[in-house]
Parts: structure tokens; C-alpha cells; sequence
């Protein structure tokens, strides 16, 4: 069986992030998060009256209308550098797809859990990010994309789990460290 193959299995600990670039600064993306990534064309976005900030609009994607959301906007970075072919990074969890423009796509890096370094509380409001990760000489921010959901739409945090639902998911699970 190919090692590659046999890294991600559940079990060994790892994933892979997708390094994206909004001016030089690389941010990470959980690549398990990503349905595909293509070129940002502001003619096929639809604006929205009454836009939420950070979401530049609508885009038809395989036959069904996604939001699309500016990262460096969200992060609040003003965008120094110019580039000529911007990205938007495709996205689909909690039953949801989603575009995120950035200004490229570094490459995709294995990592292990353990790399991951929560933030520092004391720097400020952290919650666009899971933690950071030191990789070849870079340090890579990886981003929450669902907070940054929870926040642009509220209607799509999931509420609390009910104390008779959490107890049969304990038991489920056969102990309490299992699920929460």
C-alpha cells in the first residue's frame, strides 16, 4: 500500500493544510475542508444589496449558488501586494460550500497534530485560528473557516446538544473522554 496513503488513515495523527498567501503571509486551510480551488473572476461574481462585510457575493459553482468570501477582508489585512491571478479556494463542511478568495496558493503540507501550537491569549482576539505551525522557516496561521461562518452566518452554528442527546452519545461512545 502506498505510504502516502497509509499517513492519513485515521489514527496516525496528521493532516494536510493547504498553505494559501494573502499578500506574502501564508495561511493554513485543512486540505479535508477543500473541494477545489480555481481562478478568481470578478466578472462571475454576483454582488449582493445589503452585502454582510467580507462577502464579495455569489458565484454559480456546479450548478449551485455559493457565497464568496474575502479572507484578507475577514483577517482585516489591506491588501499591499497586486496580484495578477487571484484565487478563490472552494470549501465544503458542516453541509456547507463556500468560496474564500486569497491572492494564491502556496502548496499543500503534511503535518502532525502535535505541531500545532495554540496561539498566545495575551496577542488578542485569536478566534479566526485553530493555532499556528512553524514550516520551512514560515509561521502559518491555520484558519478556522467555521468561526468565520459562525460569525458572517449565525444561522449555521449548530446549537448546543441537548443533556438526553450528550448522555446517549456518552453511552455510545462507552466513556465521556470519547466525545466531549
Amino acid at each position: 500500500m502506498n505510504e502516502q496513503r497509509i499517513l492519513l488513515e485515521s489514527g496516525t495523527n496528521e493532516l494536510e493544510l493547504l498553505a494559501v498567501l494573502i499578500n506574502d503571509q501564508p495561511f493554513g486551510i485543512n486540505v479535508a475542508k477543500v473541494q477545489s480551488i480555481q481562478q478568481y473572476d470578478q466578472k462571475s461574481i454576483a454582488t449582493l444589496p445589503n452585502k454582510v462585510p467580507g462577502v464579495l457575493g455569489m458565484l454559480l459553482y456546479r450548478d449551485k449558488t455559493i457565497p464568496v468570501m474575502d479572507l484578507a477582508q475577514i483577517l482585516d489585512i489591506e491588501e499591499t501586494i497586486e496580484y495578477e491571478r487571484k484565487i478563490v479556494v472552494v470549501t465544503e463542511f458542516n453541509n456547507s460550500v463556500n468560496g474564500f478568495k486569497v491572492n494564491g496558493v502556496r502548496r499543500i503540507y503534511r503535518i502532525s497534530w502535535k505541531d500545532l501550537v495554540p496561539l498566545d491569549q495575551t496577542i488578542g482576539d485569536t478566534n479566526y485560528f485553530t493555532g499556528s505551525v512553524s514550516i520551512e522557516g514560515d509561521q502559518i496561521l491555520v484558519i478556522d473557516l467555521e468561526h468565520i461562518l459562525s460569525t458572517i452566518f449565525p444561522d449555521l452554528i449548530i446549537e448546543d446538544v441537548s443533556p438526553s442527546f450528550r448522555l446517549q452519545i456518552i453511552t455510545y461512545c462507552n466513556h465521556a473522554d470519547c466525545c466531549f
